[in-house]
């Protein structure tokens, strides 16, 4: 990844520089000459005459001179070579969409793709006026002259026919160097009155490339998938026929959907349970391209603890509910979605499921080179496998302007204008908590899950919604009912945060709404920084090889030597990047695909230090101490499962298991690490060439998550199996 370094320009003093054009000369030479890295200018057409129009409370007037923009950038490009050209801003709303479109390009060709445009929509409603445009809708029209104008820079005809625009067939030759001209955005409006019950679109952004490679911008139509957002569409659907009286939350879910088997010694499963993930079923590992045999595969496994006593995510538990949707309406889930959710709220361009007739306005989904371990900064990223996908537990693909209204259906507690698509009594079981989740130390505040929406406190602020994550795609939806506001966020990506700028999202919102001072935004994360560095750093040695890794801490940096048993480098000064907890990754390749696991006699958050670095199956202790090795006889028909398990599915690809200590242990790719328990299951049995089923999570714990190992040939077992289905084969 390139250096990221600041770059210092200057301003075009356009009121005080004068009509003289060697004076323009001379300044935007000496500034390419000094090394300025752009030059700013700033943009007006007409000047109000300020004894006609009383109050007048605007910073220039008829007096103030202003070049013409862009035959000013044509001037300035003609006389240097390098500096780039920048307007901070045009006034996009008073200027003709198309003639922009032409006129940038016609600068950035002059001046050899040297042009970035800086737009906003301006407070000056003379000019407006003057130049025949809608000072009132101007920033609404500026959400289609950016799209417009991205398309124009990008393809050589265009179709358009917008609320604002209508272009039947035509375009702009020639096209500018870059394809787009990159646009930065600047704009506020300080909100008057109180926000309308039905609570009102305030802004929609869009940046980026829906396809970097063809450098293809973000349009108002390109869609992104939403992932488990999905889940909650699949509950208002369902909440629907419950409150028609076709199902009951209480009764088992084989009532409703007779084919449906998971074995118990507990009570039955109920429809509550499933919508709320407290049914004990396995999370899954998508195995199939999302039929039905995966929902029937469940007879093949057990329950592990009394429906409703806990928490554990299901995604297969809402394929279940997803087809209970079609049998109830005897049609494709994609059409139930449709009926039901997608276009009461107007989501009319929104795919409810992913197939191949709607890959075309699908954005390009991207994910690491590297499947096997954690990301490091500065890895690689490819475009991520393209499938069709049609299930309940989030198949739907959505623009950003859709899913803002989709929000504001949560905004508005479930209603749609004067429709409610459901009760006040369901909105209100849906979002609140049937049961707490259960999700370790980094989450603090209250998280709970109800039907398809997840709640939780923040600082006296109550938020409903739910995160998004498919191949290639993150996404989140975040609602403060407190504040009475709502924000979604879409994006390509694997290893993204979305919660934290949604949250900041929200705190800037209500700032500018109600004229409070801008909140600070958060640092962008830096993974070279360790919270309380000194805790890991050491020498610690192998306690098989002898091999040694010497962390020191520079100011919160962690610094890895490594050397082999006979004291000779393996690696120098490299330095560590936290993943999260306790888990630091290497970024050298002779320490994948594990990261290194720090071990602390004391609480995570004490002043203790790390008695043991855990790499893999590997331990390495601290030098100076003296910690009980703490190792436990085990089968030797263990030896049989380490290593590196495969499948062609796409969402869990792939996983390693390792021995260490006499205990095995499964490591997913993105530095995850559980442990397995063998356990036996009633009325199963097992083939003399394979191994039992191991309990996959924390050791005494009940789990739903279980796996098996067989057939083994030469002392190595070849095939992976979990329950409920999800056949991984070793590759190494």
């Amino acid at each position: 990844m390139p250096d990221q370094q600041m770059q210092i320009g200057v301003v075009f003093p356009q009121t005080e520089i004068g009509a003289d054009p060697i004076a323009v000369r001379d300044y935007v030479q000496a500034a390419e000459q000094l090394g300025f890295a752009h030059i700013i200018a700033y943009d007006h057409v007409l000047g109000a005459d300020t004894a006609y129009h009383q109050p007048w409370a605007g910073s220039y007037t008829k007096d103030s001179m202003f070049h013409e923009i862009f035959v000013a950038f044509g001037y300035m490009a003609a006389l240097t070579t390098k500096v780039e050209l920048v307007s901070a801003i045009l006034i996009l709303g008073q200027r003709q969409t198309a003639l922009v479109a032409k006129q940038a390009a016609e600068v950035d060709i002059l001046s050899g793709g040297r042009l970035r445009l800086g737009i906003g929509v301006g407070w000056n409603h003379v000019e407006y006026e003057a130049l025949g445009e809608d000072f009132s809708t101007r920033g609404r029209r500026a959400e289609e002259q950016i799209e417009l104008l991205r398309r124009l820079w990008t393809e050589e005809v265009v179709d358009y026919h917008g609320k604002y625009h209508n272009i039947t067939n035509a375009g702009i030759n020639p096209p500018p160097v870059q394809r787009p001209i990159p646009i930065w955005m600047g704009a506020g409006s300080r909100g008057r009155g109180p926000i309308p019950p039905d609570r009102v679109l305030s802004r929609v952004g869009r940046l980026g490339y829906a396809d970097v490679s063809a450098r293809q911008p973000v349009l108002a139509d390109t869609t992104f998938q939403i992932g488990s957002i999905g889940k909650s569409m699949t509950s208002l659907a369902l909440m629907q026929h419950v409150e028609s009286g076709r199902l009951d939350l209480n009764a088992p879910l084989s009532t409703h959907l007779p084919w449906f088997a998971f074995p118990s010694n507990f009570g039955p499963v109920t429809l509550r349970h499933v919508m709320s993930h407290t049914a004990g079923l396995p999370s899954g590992t998508d195995f199939t391209p999302a039929s039905r045999y995966e929902g029937y595969a469940l007879r093949y496994t057990q329950a592990a603890w009394e429906p409703g006593d806990r928490f554990h995510y299901s995604n297969t538990g809402y394929k279940l509910l997803g087809w209970l949707l079609e049998d109830l309406e005897n049609a494709p889930y994609a059409t139930v979605l449709r009926r039901r959710v997608l276009e009461p709220v107007g989501m009319t361009k929104t795919d409810p499921v992913a197939a191949h007739a709607n890959r075309h306005r699908l954005a390009t989904g991207y994910v690491p080179l590297h499947d096997d371990r954690p990301y490091r900064i500065g890895d690689t990223l490819i475009p991520a496998t393209w499938m069709e996908y049609n299930a309940g537990d989030g198949s739907p693909a959505a623009t950003i302007e859709d899913m803002a209204s989709y929000a504001r259906l949560w905004l508005n507690g479930g209603r749609v204008g004067q429709r409610a698509l459901v009760s006040a009594t369901s909105f209100q079981q849906m979002t609140s908590p049937v049961i707490a989740m259960n999700r370790g130390e980094q989450y603090e505040h209250d998280y709970g899950y109800g039907f398809g929406i997840i709640s939780h406190q923040v600082d006296g602020h109550r938020f409903i919604g739910h995160g998004g994550s498919t191949v290639g795609f993150r996404a989140i939806m975040l609602v403060d009912q407190t504040d009475s506001l709502a924000v979604a966020l879409l994006c390509t990506g694997s290893d993204v945060d979305t919660y934290t700028p949604a949250h900041y999202a929200l705190q800037v919102a209500a700032a500018l709404r109600d004229g409070l001072p801008m909140p600070s935004p958060p640092g962008a994360p830096n993974r070279e920084e360790v919270p309380n560095a000194n805790r890991y750093a050491g020498d610690f040695i192998n306690e098989v090889s002898g091999s040694r890794l010497s962390i020191r801490n520079e100011a919160n940096r962690l610094i890895l030597d490594a050397h082999s048993p006979d004291r000779s480098p393996v690696l120098a000064g490299v330095r560590l990047q936290h993943i999260s907890g306790e888990t630091i990754v290497v970024p050298a390749d002779s320490f994948d695909p594990f990261p290194l696991r720090f071990r602390f006699q004391g609480s995570a958050g004490s002043a203790s230090t790390a008695d043991e670095v855990h790499h893999g199956g590997d331990v390495y202790i601290r030098a100076d101490a003296s910690p009980t090795v703490d190792v436990v006889p085990y089968p030797r028909t263990w030896e049989a499962v380490p290593g590196h398990y495969r499948s062609h599915a796409p969402y869990v690809s792939n996983f390693w298991i390792y021995l260490r200590r006499g205990r095995l242990y499964l490591a997913w790719p993105n530095g995850g690490e559980e442990t397995l328990t063998e356990e036996t299951l009633t009325g199963k049995t097992y083939s003399q060439h394979e191994t039992g089923w191991f309990g996959v999570g924390p050791a005494g714990e009940p789990t739903a998550e279980r796996i098996k190992f067989g057939p083994v040939v030469a002392g190595k077992a070849l095939r992976a199996r979990w329950t409920g289905g999800g056949d991984f084969y070793r590759v190494s």
